[in-house]
C-alpha cells in the first residue's frame, strides 16, 4: 500500500486537474475493448453509434448500454490513478459500510469510502443502487462526459484515444448532494443534483468543468458544465 497522507492532502490530490486527466487517459487506454469484437465481426459497425444502434432499438437503451461500459472503466481507473498518485486506495468492502465503489486510506481520518457516479447526461447523475438499507456514502466522485460517437472504433488495439470529448469532474467531501431515491433493500433509481444554495461549496470540488445557476426565478439545481479536453491532449493526457 502507498504511504498514507492526511485527509486534506489526499483530497487535494484527488481534486487536482492532473488526477482527473490521468483518469481520463486510463479510461481511454482500454475503452475500445468494449466495441472492437463487434466491429471486427460486422463491417457495418464502424463507430460507437453504429455499435449502440446494432444492439438496441431505443435511444435510451443505446445510451444506457454505452454508459454501463464506461462506468466500470471509470471505477477501475480511479483506483489505479490513486495508486499512480501515491494515494492509498482500496476496493469495495462488503458489510455495513455505506454504499461505495472504492476507498482511500488517510493518516489522520482513517478510511474514506467514495461512491462513483458517471453519466452522459448533463442534467444530473442517474443510476441504480442496491443499498441493503445501508445508506449512501458521504463522499463522491461525479463525472459527466461527452463521447465522440463518430470516431472509428480501433480494431487492433484496446486504446480509444480522443473518444472522450468533454468532461465535468468533481470530488466531493461532505458536500450536499440531493438524491431523488431512497435507500431500500431493493434496487432503487437515484438522481443526484446540486442545489443552487451549495454552488460555492460545490465549485471547490471541481477539477474539470464548472457549475452555474440557470437563469430564471424557479431555478433550483445547478447546471454542471463540461470542459473541452482537447486543449489537454498531448502532454497532459498522455499514454497512461
Amino acid at each position: 500500500m502507498n504511504k498514507l497522507h492526511t485527509r486534506n492532502k489526499t483530497l487535494q490530490a484527488l481534486r487536482s486537474k492532473d488526477f482527473a486527466l490521468h483518469v481520463i487517459s486510463l479510461v481511454e487506454r482500454t475503452a475500445a475493448a468494449h466495441f472492437a469484437s463487434a466491429a471486427l465481426m460486422d463491417d457495418s459497425i464502424v463507430t460507437i453509434r453504429d455499435w449502440a444502434e446494432a444492439i438496441e432499438e431505443q435511444k435510451r437503451q443505446q445510451t444506457s448500454a454505452v454508459s454501463v461500459r464506461f462506468a466500470y472503466d471509470f471505477e477501475f481507473a480511479l483506483v489505479r490513478a490513486c495508486k499512480d498518485f501515491g494515494i492509498a486506495a482500496l476496493g469495495k468492502e462488503e458489510g455495513d459500510a455505506p454504499g461505495h465503489d472504492f476507498r482511500v486510506v488517510t493518516s489522520d481520518d482513517g478510511i474514506i469510502p467514495f461512491e462513483v457516479k458517471t453519466t452522459q447526461s448533463s442534467n444530473g447523475w442517474t443510476g441504480s443502487t442496491h443499498s441493503e438499507g445501508k445508506g449512501k456514502a458521504e463522499s463522491y466522485v461525479l463525472v459527466s462526459y461527452e463521447l465522440d460517437y463518430e470516431l472509428p472504433i480501433p480494431k487492433n488495439t484496446f486504446s480509444f484515444t480522443n473518444v472522450i470529448k468533454a468532461v465535468h469532474f468533481s470530488v466531493l467531501d461532505n458536500c450536499a448532494v440531493a438524491w431523488n431515491g431512497e435507500a431500500t433493500d431493493n434496487n432503487s433509481s437515484t438522481t443526484g443534483k446540486i442545489s443552487i444554495n451549495h454552488i460555492d461549496e460545490y465549485r471547490k470540488s471541481i477539477s474539470l468543468g464548472d457549475a452555474k445557476i440557470p437563469q430564471g426565478s424557479r431555478a433550483k439545481w445547478c447546471k454542471c458544465l463540461r470542459e473541452d479536453i482537447m486543449q489537454y491532449r498531448g502532454k497532459e493526457i498522455a499514454a497512461a
